[in-house]
């Protein structure tokens, strides 16, 4: 979902990675968890950038500000 934080997301991370850690699960839920962590990941990245182009961004009108 688009409209989850960033700490929510790697909240899901943390958990898939618990429960792939732990074991005791088949190898295809192993996959599928597997998947939806590189899909949360691959969000995860985007939401940092965006963050750093903003970071960016900022520091820009600040020096043409200075």
């Amino acid at each position: 979902d688009s409209t989850e934080s960033f700490e929510d997301l790697m909240q899901q991370l943390e958990t898939i990675t618990t429960k792939l850690e732990q074991g005791g699960i088949n190898l295809d839920t192993s996959i599928a968890l597997y998947e939806q962590g590189i899909t949360i990941a691959k969000h995860c990245q985007e939401l940092l950038s965006k963050a750093e182009g903003k970071i960016q961004d900022l520091h820009q009108q600040l020096d043409q500000d200075s």
